[in-house]
């Protein structure tokens, strides 16, 4: 009996000896622990040990097996000190290489990453532009972004390490070049926040998308008819154009053949040697009968533009003050009286042919063809409105 005490006297006089020591002993351990994927490992296999009786038991005495064994050990940890600080030595440089190799593997995905991030950023920055551009946000919405800037993602902080009391130089180079190693992890740490912010700025962009276009979607019954209404308006306007078409495409190639015909006719009466009092009152009433025709149109073009929207009459007017002013041009040259009747027909005709005609034909084209992509558009929103009422209602057609 007295010498079981004695002997665990000495045991727990080593175990004190060794505890006034510092040792380096659990500097390797506490290394190898920390390394989220051993953490990781060593959670699930405590989880699946405690699911079954038989691996609580057995895992009740692993740790009973284990504390008996650290008991037996505490004496000798004094005498192998020396060896034991060897090994944690050998085991810490053992773990420096693996960091050092995950370092370098590190470094040189962020090379190479790096440039590609930085275009996905610009080209994130290009689309945001354009999204703001041709879906603006609602004004809450946009206060709500400036109020609530984009913020990288956080990273846990770095938990201090913990120095015995005395520590010696070799401790503290150990130390300076964990700290090198910690700044260096910081810095790419930087460049990850790089490559995540890149990422989280695509997902911010089609979130956004999303929401715009579903408030831009009609949410009521009243915006459906609204939009109704806007297509049929669209749909009259479209035809009223089309009526306005086809009667200056009529108006335009019946002038043009009358004045063929008519500058024909008087080359065969002057051949014919008519008068010369026949010809200028047959040129005179040409005269009248084109200026009589041109007021005519001009006044019918102003009164069907009036019952056209908005943006038409602002495309129709610069054709309407153009052929106003020809028009001026035309009368002013058949009431000269320093000219003669021939002169003043030949200018008259070539004016018209060369400069009114060719004017009015190209704008009837351009009226039909937005005549053509308005009846169109027309035709394909209403459609698409049916479409999308009848899926988010969930009528099958």
């Amino acid at each position: 009996m007295e010498k079981s005490n004695s002997s665990y006297n000495s045991s727990e006089q080593a175990t004190q000896s060794t505890q006034q020591v510092p040792s380096t002993e659990g500097g390797f351990w506490s290394r190898l622990t920390s390394i989220p994927l051993v953490q990781e490992s060593l959670g699930k296999m405590h989880h699946y040990a405690n699911q079954t009786t038989l691996s609580r038991y057995a895992l009740q005495q692993a740790e009973t097996t284990l504390t008996r064994a650290t008991e037996i050990a505490s004496p000798y940890a004094n005498r192998y000190k020396n060896q034991l600080e060897r090994a944690d030595a050998i085991g810490c440089k053992s773990l420096d290489l693996l960091d050092g190799v995950r370092d370098r593997i590190d470094s040189t995905l962020i090379t190479v990453t790096a440039p590609v991030n930085k275009q996905i950023i610009h080209a994130a920055d290009n689309i945001e532009s354009l999204v703001d551009r041709w879906l603006p946000p609602p004004k809450k919405a946009s206060e709500r972004q400036q109020e609530q800037p984009y913020a990288p993602a956080e990273y846990p902080p770095t938990p201090p390490q913990q120095n015995s009391d005395s520590e010696d130089e070799e401790e503290e180079e150990y130390d300076d070049e964990r700290g090198r190693e910690r700044r260096s992890r910081q810095r790419q740490r930087g460049e990850y926040d790089d490559a995540e912010k890149a990422s989280q700025r695509f997902y911010q962009l089609a979130n956004d998308v999303s929401q715009r276009l579903a408030q831009r979607m009609p949410s009521s019954r009243a915006d459906i008819a609204r939009l109704a209404e806007t297509s049929r308006l669209l749909q009259e306007t479209a035809g009223q154009i089309a009526k306005i078409n086809a009667s200056l495409q009529t108006w335009i190639l019946h002038s043009r053949h009358l004045a063929g015909e008519r500058v024909q006719e008087i080359t065969h009466q002057i051949k014919g040697n008519y008068g010369q009092t026949i010809t200028q009152e047959r040129i005179h009433d040409l005269t009248v009968e084109l200026v009589h025709r041109l007021d005519h149109a001009s006044e019918y073009i102003k009164e069907q533009s009036v019952r056209l929207p908005t943006f038409m009459q602002s495309r129709l007017d610069p054709l309407l003050g153009f052929a106003t002013h020809e028009y001026g041009i035309i009368r002013a040259e058949a009431i000269r009286s320093d000219l003669p009747p021939l002169q003043k027909a030949t200018n008259i005709v070539n004016l018209t042919q060369a400069f009114v005609l060719p004017v009015l034909q190209t704008s009837i084209d351009s009226f039909q063809e937005q005549v053509r992509y308005y009846t169109v558009y027309a035709s394909t929103s209403k459609d698409k409105v049916v479409n999308d009422i009848k899926a988010t209602i969930g009528i099958v057609a």
